[in-house]
């Protein structure tokens, strides 16, 4: 938190001398956005928009910003945008979104499944974890299992500072796999 505190600080600093910087309106974007400010998040995502076109972690962002506060479409296209630039945006954290997208919306099984097979190639842990969740939420306990199961075995494949990190997500995989 202190680190993260005085990042922030320095990318503003940076921002008031040079309100042209994307990048440091970008990496304050994603900060605020993991502190869960996302109506912060999202006016430093906009200022950046002009220069940021194209670059996939902008766009999740951006994407992410705006579902979190309720503009369900935008994000969707946003995040579509992100994928499309890099599949792999992320750890796959952008395929969560899509899911629960797809879920809320009813969509069809292909889409549900082309977002579940791709969450397969490109998740993390974590990723995997979170779309268990969705998909045990919408009563498909089956790819919930496969998810949690790929949670177990990418922890266990692990090694150091990562399996640190992701030892949550495969404490919580097997507890809901019970």
């Amino acid at each position: 938190p202190w680190r993260r505190a005085n990042r922030i600080r320095q990318l503003k600093k940076d921002i008031a001398v040079n309100p042209a910087n994307a990048e440091s309106y970008l990496e304050l974007g994603e900060a605020y956005f993991r502190q869960g400010k996302y109506e912060s998040a999202l006016a430093f995502l906009e200022n950046a928009s002009g220069k940021m076109e194209g670059h996939p972690l902008f766009h999740f962002y951006l994407g992410a910003s705006y579902y979190r506060c309720g503009r369900i479409n935008e994000g969707k296209e946003e995040i579509e945008k992100a994928i499309k630039a890099n599949p792999k945006v992320s750890l796959g954290e952008p395929y969560v979104y899509l899911l629960r997208i797809y879920l809320e919306e009813g969509q069809p099984g292909e889409k549900i499944k082309h977002v579940f097979d791709r969450l397969l190639l490109y998740g993390s842990p974590r990723v995997f974890y979170e779309a268990g969740r969705q998909f045990l939420s919408a009563n498909d306990r089956e790819r919930a299992r496969r998810l949690f199961q790929e949670t177990i075995e990418s922890y266990e494949a692990c090694r150091g500072s990562l399996r640190r990190k992701y030892r949550r997500w495969a404490v919580l995989a097997k507890g809901s796999m019970s």
